[in-house]
């Protein structure tokens, strides 16, 4: 329990509407809590405050202070005149619409003896228009020409690599078109190379835009409409030969759903056909070819 003295408490009812909880808790040496119930307690209580913040009560002297000074003093210096926080100051000059004038700030925070120290050395640097050259630029250009002077080595032997493994002194020159062809063809998913097939000439946007017409500009697996996406949905040939670009051989994909369906071909070829059998009446045969009721159609 807090031992509250005939003093501590004369200091609390001569402060407390100048001071925070917190400043006078650390000047009696007690928590912010029991200044606060001993303010209750006293019947003390402050004016109100907006609930969205919990701010130090600022008296009428105070603010026309701040008004008076705000152009003659810096933050610092109208903190100690008025036994203030240096960042409280700066908040309340806010709240209170008090700006200064640009550059005004950096002039106020430095003393007359400063500021002609400063003068001084600009001064001393400055000669006939011309920024000097100074020790610290030698040191500068010293440094730089080591820097240089020691990579150089590595410089060299970089460029030696890059001739020794580019051109004919690569030991795979010549080879690369031989060990591409048998990844290619040895790679599960090759297909004889159905990927670099062209596209017929009727798969063109007029197509495309009219499949996705017929799925309501939705995915067929995941529903997701394309406006949602914020992209065009993609056409997918679901016999997977780009050559038969027929409505009954084309459904709308979105790009996550696009992505599985080269996986696995023989299972989405009855999924969708099914799908489109039960939509829109297709019709294919049991070894999942198409049955067209008429041929070019869009």
């Amino acid at each position: 329990m807090t031992n509250w003295t005939k003093i501590k408490v004369e200091y609390i009812k001569n402060n407390y509407l100048q001071k925070s909880n917190t400043v006078i808790g650390e000047r009696l040496g007690v928590t912010p809590s029991a200044v606060s119930a001993k303010l209750t307690r006293l019947g003390l209580p402050r004016p109100q405050t907006p609930k969205y913040h919990n701010r130090t009560y600022w008296s009428q002297q105070e603010e026309q202070f701040l008004l008076d000074n705000y152009l003659t003093m810096n933050n610092k210096q109208l903190a100690a005149n008025i036994n203030r926080a240096y960042m409280t100051i700066a908040y309340k000059l806010g709240r209170m619409g008090l700006t200064r004038p640009r550059g005004l700030g950096n002039s106020l925070a430095m003393t007359p003896e400063r500021r002609k120290q400063q003068s001084e050395f600009i001064k001393k640097k400055y000669q006939d228009g011309i920024w000097s050259r100074d020790l610290s630029y030698t040191k500068t250009q010293d440094a730089i020409a080591k820097f240089r002077e020691k990579t150089l080595g590595k410089t060299f032997f970089k460029q030696k690599f890059k001739e020794r493994m580019t051109g004919r002194g690569n030991h795979q020159y010549g080879k690369r078109g031989e060990l591409a062809a048998q990844f290619r063809e040895t790679h599960w998913n090759w297909h004889n190379g159905s990927s670099f097939e062209p596209y017929g000439l009727g798969f063109n946007k007029q197509f495309k835009e009219a499949i996705r017409q017929r799925d309501d500009y939705c995915c067929v697996i995941c529903n997701k409409p394309q406006e949602e996406l914020g992209y065009l949905l993609c056409v997918h040939h679901i016999d997977y030969l780009k050559a038969n670009t027929f409505r009954q051989n084309c459904v709308s994909l979105c790009r996550n759903c696009h992505i599985p369906t080269h996986y696995n071909r023989n299972h989405w070829k009855t999924f969708f056909q099914s799908l489109l059998k039960e939509r829109y009446g297709y019709e294919y045969t049991e070894d999942q070819k198409l049955i067209l009721n008429y041929m070019g159609a869009v």
